[in-house]
């Protein structure tokens, strides 16, 4: 089946899928059911922030504009980190 499937919004790309499955958060026949997608992701959000890899305040709402709040939050963008 060479079907292109659409999901209503976008929960991941093609490669954030791979990756989740490469990782194990994410079985391969799922990988075309967005509500596995998106558990998968939540999983791997809250194991990231449960080993301080990324702060809670790191996951809000994606920014408008970079110089607002982008990476200037985070330790990837701190000034001489």
């Amino acid at each position: 089946m060479g079907g292109v499937i659409r999901f209503e919004r976008a929960i991941a790309s093609s490669a954030v899928i791979t990756k989740l499955v490469e990782l194990g958060y994410l079985q391969p026949g799922a990988r075309h059911r967005a509500t596995a997608v998106a558990r998968a992701v939540d999983r791997l959000r809250n194991d990231l922030v449960r080993d301080s890899v990324i702060c809670d305040s790191d996951l809000s709402s994606s920014p408008k504009n970079e110089d607002q709040q982008g990476l200037l939050g985070t330790q990837i963008g701190k000034r001489g980190a």
